[in-house]
């Protein structure tokens, strides 16, 4: 009888320490959507310098693809418990400092759309994988490629789910759960498309040399807090009539270079606030870096921002 007494009180402590756990979880899920409320009221744009911005283990990049139990510089990161970093605390139950929670936000705006109606998409992942290798070998980490070829078939899968992912986690169907933790922090069900974004038709020139267009919504990427495999996904082999294609090593160095800009505290440099200011961006990778032609750069405008820029195609 003792024995069993014993295992029962056991098993409420735990349950109780569950409950507690979960508690705690919500409440930095809700500190973390207040905080984000303030932002959106008082910035028009995002700076990965900010708080929010889940960051490498270094501090000074996007961290999408770390691990939250190993990362170093969570989101609103407010000290350190036992050499633990945590974003809060709530009141103490165990320990002396309060009981912890961690936050993990990434930018949907800074993942790749699974339910893009871009036909370039299938192409996009394929990048995507490749360039989360390439990632992951920059980090000393056994260089793996999650995607090796299926981005067709992480397309096509949405028939069978109706049309549509509902969560990413519907890719473990098709990658399987070692190649879905890889591409997690990269990929989105859920984000903003814009339906009136239009791209050329293949056609000939109509009037005055303007090329016919067509209706083409897209999700956009925002290039202040995309992760470098993202860049690199968006960026490769955008190209125009007259230019070659920007290739997988082009675009590697173009997000580094994204990276460095947006980042920077130099005058003139820093997040990017207006179209503007990543044209300037553009031109300077042929003029000061020269890693482009100019056709190359009026095609990365344009396939930025095609609203405005059609011609340039």
């Amino acid at each position: 009888f003792v024995a069993i007494a014993r295992v029962e009180r056991n098993a409420s402590r735990n349950y109780a320490d569950l409950a507690r756990a979960r508690m705690i979880a919500q409440s930095g899920l809700e500190a973390g959507i207040a905080h984000l409320r303030d932002v959106t009221l008082n910035k028009s744009y995002d700076d990965p310098r900010d708080p929010w911005v889940f960051k490498d283990q270094a501090g000074t990049g996007v961290g999408a693809g770390i691990d939250l139990d190993t990362a170093r510089n969570p989101s609103y990161l407010s000290g350190t418990a036992y050499t633990l970093p945590y974003s809060g605390l709530m009141a103490s139950t165990y320990i002396s400092q309060g009981d912890m929670y961690v936050l993990k936000i990434l930018d949907g705006a800074s993942q790749i759309y699974l339910n893009n109606p871009q036909p370039t998409l299938p192409r996009m992942l394929d990048t995507l994988g490749l360039a989360i290798a390439d990632e992951l070998r920059r980090r000393g980490e056994p260089s793996v490629d999650p995607i090796r070829g299926r981005g067709n078939q992480i397309v096509t899968f949405r028939t069978q789910l109706g049309g549509a992912y509902r969560g990413k986690e519907e890719l473990i169907e098709v990658l399987g759960r070692d190649d879905f933790e890889l591409v997690r922090d990269y990929v989105t069900a859920w984000t903003w498309v814009d339906p009136n974004t239009i791209a050329p038709d293949g056609g000939a020139p109509g009037v005055e040399g303007v090329p016919g267009w067509k209706k083409e919504p897209r999700a956009p990427v925002n290039l202040n807090t995309a992760a470098r495999p993202v860049l690199m996904a968006v960026l490769t082999d955008v190209d125009g009539p007259n230019d070659p294609p920007i290739t997988f090593d082009q675009a590697g160095r173009i997000a580094d270079e994204i990276i460095r800009f947006r980042a920077s505290r130099s005058v003139g440099e820093g997040p990017v606030k207006s179209w503007n200011e990543f044209y300037t961006f553009a031109d300077g990778m042929v003029s000061r870096l020269g890693l482009l032609t100019q056709g190359q750069a009026d095609c990365l405008k344009a396939n930025a921002n095609p609203n405005s820029m059609l011609n340039d195609f």
